[in-house]
C-alpha cells in the first residue's frame, strides 16, 4: 500500500486520491458526512492500479495547488474508524470496511481513510440525501477526478472490469471457502463426538489468510513449527494452542494440521474448548467456545451471556497472530485477510466481567452470527494491527448494542497483553 507521505506530497487529485481540507467528522452534519460517503462509494467502485483509494483530511487547495493546513486535536480525534464505518453503511448495499491513519507531515496533522476496492460486485446507494446522493445510483471516479453517478459507458467498461475480476477472483475464495468449510465440518463432528452440538453454542472463530491463494504455499512439516512461532499468550493461553495430550490432540492431516482440545468443568454442563487448523496454504482457522452464565435480568430476550472479555480480545489476540504468522511467508506488501465470527450469537448477551460495567439484559444480540473482514497489506498490519483489532472488537460489541467500552480502555488493554 501506498506511503501516506507519498500521497501528501503527489501534489494533484487522481480518479484514487482525494484532498480534503480540515474537518471534523459529524454525524449531525449529515450533508458534510455524505459527501464523503459519495467519495468512499466512487473510490470503492472505480478500477485503478491499486486495491484502495485514498481520501487525505487535511490537504487545502489554494490557487498554487495543494498544501498542508493540517487538522487541530480536537478534528482528528474525531475521525473514528468505527463511528465512520457505521455511518457509510447506512447508505451501501455492502458495508465498505475502510481504515484509517494519523500521521504527522512537517509537524501538522493529517488522516488517511483507506478506501478498498470492491471484491466482487460494485457497491450501490442504498439512500438518498437531497443535492448529494441518489438511490440506487452507482458513484464512480470521473476523469475530471470527481464523484458521481456512472455513465453508460463507464458502467460498460465496469461491467467487463467485474467479468474478468470474477472469473479469477470467485476461483480462489472458493479454494479458500472449501478449506474453511472442511474444518467447520471438522470441528462440529469433534464437538458431536464430545457430546456438544455445534449449532447450539457460541463459538468465536478467526480466520487469518493471505488474499492469494496457493495451495502448496507451505510444506507440510514445516505446519508446526509454523505454528510454534505464532504463539500469542494471554492469561496462560496460547493463540493457537501446541501442547502435549491428554488435553490437547494434534492430528497431520492430507494438506493441514488440526488441534483439537475440549475439557469438562466442573458440571457437565460446562467446558473449555479450543480448535484449530493450518492449512498448506496458509490459512489459520480457529474457534473457541465463548463460555456462558445465567444472569437474573430483568430482559427475557437473552437466555445465554458470553464473555464481554473474550469478545473484545479475541479480536487482538488473532491480529497479532496474523502478524506472527504471515510475516513467516508472506510479503509485507502483499494483501492479507483477518476474519473474525462469532456463531450462534443469537439471543446472546453480554455478561459482566470487564470493568465491572452494568452488563445484563440490556445488550444482547439478536444476529446469529456476528462478522467483520479487514483486508490490508501485510505490511500495514505489521505497523497497525492494535487499531485494527480495536475497529472488530467495538464493531462486535456495537451488535450487543454496547458502545461504552472506549477506543482508548480497549487500547491499554491490547497495549497491556503485547507490549505496545
Amino acid at each position: 500500500m501506498i506511503d501516506i507521505a507519498e500521497l501528501v506530497a503527489r501534489g494533484y487529485e487522481s480518479k484514487d486520491l482525494d484532498y480534503k481540507g480540515p474537518m471534523a467528522w459529524d454525524e449531525k452534519d449529515k450533508k458534510k458526512c455524505c459527501e464523503i460517503v459519495k467519495d468512499c462509494l466512487a473510490m470503492a467502485n472505480t478500477p485503478t492500479d491499486h486495491d484502495y483509494g485514498y481520501l487525505v483530511i487535511g490537504v487545502s487547495e489554494s490557487p498554487s495547488g495543494f498544501c498542508v493546513t493540517g487538522l487541530s486535536e480536537q478534528q482528528a480525534e474525531s475521525w473514528d474508524t468505527t463511528r465512520f464505518n457505521n455511518f457509510l453503511k447506512n447508505y451501501t448495499d455492502d458495508p465498505i470496511n475502510t481504515t484509517m491513519r494519523k500521521t504527522r507531515i512537517n509537524d501538522k496533522i493529517v488522516i488517511v481513510v483507506y478506501v478498498p476496492r470492491f471484491v466482487q460486485n460494485p457497491y450501490m446507494c442504498t439512500k438518498a440525501y437531497p443535492g448529494v446522493l441518489s438511490e440506487s445510483a452507482i458513484y464512480m471516479r470521473t476523469d475530471s477526478n470527481e464523484s458521481a453517478p456512472a455513465k453508460a459507458a463507464d458502467m460498460r467498461k465496469l461491467f467487463e472490469f467485474v467479468r474478468q475480476q470474477n472469473s479469477t477472483s470467485k476461483s480462489i475464495e472458493d479454494r479458500y471457502e472449501g478449506q474453511i468449510g472442511d474444518a467447520r465440518l471438522s470441528l462440529r463432528n469433534l464437538l458431536a463426538n464430545s457430546q456438544v452440538n455445534y449449532d447450539s453454542v457460541p463459538l468465536m472463530v478467526s480466520m487469518i489468510y493471505p488474499s492469494e491463494f496457493r495451495e502448496h504455499r507451505l510444506p507440510i512439516e514445516d505446519l508446526k513449527p509454523i505454528a510454534r512461532k505464532a504463539y500469542v499468550g494471554f492469561y496462560g493461553w496460547e493463540f493457537p494452542v501446541l501442547e502435549d495430550p491428554p488435553y490437547f490432540t494434534t492430528t497431520i492431516l492430507n494438506d493441514c494440521i488440526e488441534t483439537y482440545h475440549f475439557r469438562r468443568g466442573m458440571s457437565p454442563s460446562t467446558f473449555l474448548m479450543d480448535y484449530w487448523r493450518l492449512y498448506t496454504s496458509g490459512l489459520l482457522f480457529h474457534s473457541w467456545y465463548l463460555s456462558t452464565e445465567s444472569i437474573k435480568t430483568r430482559s427475557h430476550t437473552a437466555t445465554k451471556f458470553v464473555s464481554m472479555t473474550w469478545l473484545v480480545k479475541t479480536p487482538g489476540l488473532a491480529a497479532k497472530c496474523l502478524v506472527n504468522l504471515l510475516t513467516q511467508y508472506v510479503s509485507v506488501d502483499d494483501s492479507v485477510n483477518l476474519a473474525v465470527e462469532v456463531v450462534n450469537s443469537g439471543e446472546t448477551g453480554l455478561s459482566q466481567d470487564m470493568l465491572y460495567l452494568p452488563v445484563g439484559g440490556d445488550y444482547f444480540c439478536s444476529e446469529p452470527v456476528i462478522s467483520d473482514r479487514k483486508v490490508d497489506s501485510l505490511g500495514n498490519w505489521c505497523d497497525g494491527y492494535i487499531d485494527k483489532a480495536i475497529d472488530m472488537a467495538r464493531s462486535i460489541l456495537w451488535r450487543y448494542q454496547f458502545g461504552h467500552l472506549s477506543r482508548q480502555r480497549i487500547r491499554s488493554d491490547f497495549v497491556d497483553m503485547f507490549g505496545g
